[in-house]
């Protein structure tokens, strides 16, 4: 609550981990002493950390540190939701989307996990493309691939709060990327609570949620100034202006 001075300005300190100041101007239909209440949506909290990964591949969510719950309050944080290995045939288009297209599903995790728009198609055409070159084409590819699961991982396990002891080996990150792709499609999603959401990868769908897409990257934040009610109604109360007198030519000849 705050002590409201008619059209002043102030900062309060909003109640995030990071303490943040956030400027607000006071309604003018606000009474002298009255209290407002001022209701925020949590601003994600950027920070850039040395070796994190390259920056030629790095997007907005590159560096919040926030939970993922600011931007998808169903998200569970704290563990993943299912095993690996075990659990990789739990939800069989999910499971085949991984196999068949693991480069797409990887695009796809990215844009909404990392961002910017359009990181899938380049992501995954990247990857692709690289499978093309003669003689070494297979290994560049997997090197690639390698280093985007380091990156991706490293983010996933941040935003969600995956303890230590659960995140992904690098052997598997290395040689078993579909099982873990999935395990994080999977944990994103949750595909067993919202059936609705398309899998399938393509331009229309980027970021695995068809059609109710969600990206967990940079929100600008909001801030909702409610004018308070009167004491007789639930119209606010607004100040009394007086009008100026009427200019006189008479009053102004004799001052």
């Amino acid at each position: 609550m705050l002590r409201s001075l008619v059209g002043s300005e102030m900062c309060i300190r909003d109640g995030s981990p990071t303490g943040q100041l956030i400027q607000v101007q006071v309604p003018p239909g606000c009474p002298p002493g009255s209290s407002i209440t001022v209701t925020t949506t949590h601003t994600p909290t950027h920070a850039h950390h040395a070796g994190t990964g390259c920056d030629c591949c790095a997007g907005p969510g590159s560096f919040i540190t926030d939970p993922a719950t600011v931007h998808d309050p169903e998200a569970q944080i704290g563990g993943y939701r299912d095993r690996c290995c075990s659990d990789w045939c739990a939800d069989v288009p999910v499971g085949c989307n991984s196999f068949w297209c693991t480069q797409c599903l990887l695009g796809q995790i990215w844009e909404k996990l990392i961002g910017p728009s359009g990181r899938c198609c380049q992501v995954a055409g990247l990857i692709t493309c690289l499978s093309f070159i003669p003689y070494i084409g297979g290994i560049t590819m997997w090197i690639v691939s390698i280093f985007f699961m380091c990156t991706l991982t490293q983010v996933f396990s941040a935003r969600y709060q995956i303890p230590l002891q659960e995140q992904p080996h690098p052997l598997a990150l290395a040689c078993c990327q579909p099982c873990v792709l999935a395990q994080m499609a999977r944990h994103m999603e949750d595909f067993k609570r919202h059936p609705e959401k398309d899998v399938c990868c393509g331009c229309y769908n980027p970021t695995l949620d068809h059609p109710h897409p969600n990206s967990l990257w940079a929100d600008r934040p909001q801030i909702h100034v409610p004018l308070p009610p009167s004491a007789t109604g639930d119209q606010p109360l607004l100040p009394t202006v007086q009008p100026p007198p009427a200019y006189s030519k008479t009053g102004a000849s004799n001052m």
